[in-house]
């Protein structure tokens, strides 16, 4: 059995760290309107917004792994009849 127990002082701690606010949700729609209320004053600050786009590079590692792969096949000496005389790799 798993007992939780909510811990307010810590939650606010971590909100205050994090430069953010904590709301106890204990009555549901004032603490929304109060939730609302400060996300649209969000944007009358006219903060600055930055979006940071990141390139994906994982099609190259896949391309390569991929290359490895076929070559395996062609070099490995089970599988080639051809290359298991001319004993590359030894």
């Amino acid at each position: 059995m798993v007992l939780t127990k909510l811990n307010e002082v810590l939650l606010t701690q971590i909100a205050n760290a994090g430069g953010g606010k904590y709301y106890d949700t204990g009555n549901f729609y004032s603490d929304i309107n109060r939730i609302q209320h400060q996300i649209n004053s969000f944007g009358e600050k006219g903060g600055k917004t930055e979006v940071m786009d990141y390139a994906d590079l994982f099609p190259y590692f896949i391309f390569i792994a991929f290359l490895l792969l076929i070559l395996e096949f062609i070099f490995l000496e089970r599988r080639n009849q051809k290359l298991t005389n001319l004993k590359i790799f030894k």
